[in-house]
């Protein structure tokens, strides 16, 4: 009889709860990482932060590892420990919820031409969706598209109008205008020839149609490594005359020399004067403001 009191006795002295917390490895965790708790865990608990329930994983009777949820708010959060019989509140631990850093790993493509291409730039990174904002040689830019691990950006039509450089300056913002990086992205100013064709031809000249890409506004134009002027009108104010230069006269329509002028990005119009009855090859390039040069493109024309 006095064993039975004894085996009573040690039941009813026996701890109010079925597990005990010792510690955490950090109070300070980042939204979908795991937290490390360790305890004497003779039983399963049931843990919730927020009335939400979450997963853990059983590594020992000592030992649990909590994930905490991906979508969380950052703040500071009770994490509940409840009896998983009694379903009654046994522990609560204060755990603080810090801002996930958005990484930017790489972008493309690794260069932009100055006036051609799709004019979209792609960030490939992690934990990007706090970014609100992009800052492009000036241009604030809030209409993002983003993903957690990538953000589109397409580029406005004119943002290169008074940016010649070789590179775009971009600035990558969150939600509280805090700066997340900067970027220096190569642009490619260097023109291009493709295709050469002759078009209009007049009484005593022709034009030729050049088509390629940036073709930007102050290029020097070249045929046979001579350097032609650019015209930004129609109307000349000298008459040339086999290189010679006579007194101004009343406007004329009709060109006297060579000359050209850019009609787009990608297209230039060159004007061969006089016409000749002898076909002969013209080696023509273009050399940018830059001092980047074009690769020679030959061409036969009288």
């Amino acid at each position: 009889m006095r064993y039975v009191l004894i085996f009573i006795f040690i039941l009813i002295a026996s701890p109010l709860y079925a597990f005990e917390i010792y510690s955490m490895d950090t109070n300070e965790v980042l939204p979908g990482s795991k937290v490390i708790i360790r305890g004497k865990f003779d039983t399963e608990p049931l843990i919730f932060i927020d009335g939400n329930q979450i997963n853990y994983e059983i590594l020992s009777t000592n030992t649990i590892v909590v994930k905490i949820p991906d979508k969380i708010e950052t703040s500071i959060h009770l994490m509940n420990f409840y009896e998983k019989e009694s379903n009654k509140p046994s522990f609560s631990i204060p755990i603080k919820i810090k801002k996930t850093q958005p990484k930017v790993y790489s972008f493309e493509p690794s260069q932009i031409d100055f006036c051609d291409g799709e004019r979209k730039i792609i960030i490939k990174g992690e934990n990007l969706t706090d970014i609100s904002s992009a800052n492009i040689n000036g241009y604030e830019l809030t209409n993002l598209k983003t993903t957690s691990s990538i953000i589109e950006i397409y580029l406005p039509e004119d943002i290169f109008i008074s940016h010649l450089s070789p590179f775009i300056s971009l600035a990558l913002y969150d939600s509280t205008k805090s700066l997340i990086t900067h970027l220096n992205i190569p642009v490619n100013t260097k023109p291009e020839i493709k295709e050469i064709t002759k078009k209009n031809i007049y009484f005593n000249y022709y034009e030729i149609e050049i088509k390629g890409k940036n073709f930007i506004n102050g290029l020097r134009f070249f045929v046979n490594n001579n350097e032609i002027t650019q015209r930004y009108s129609s109307l000349i104010n000298e008459p040339y005359v086999f290189g010679q230069t006579y007194l101004p006269k009343t406007r004329s329509t009709t060109p006297l020399h060579d000359s050209f002028y850019i009609v787009s990005c990608n297209k230039i119009i060159y004007t061969r004067y006089p016409i000749t009855t002898d076909e002969k090859t013209l080696t023509i390039h273009i050399e940018s403001q830059l001092g980047q040069k074009s690769a020679p493109f030959n061409f036969t024309g009288p």
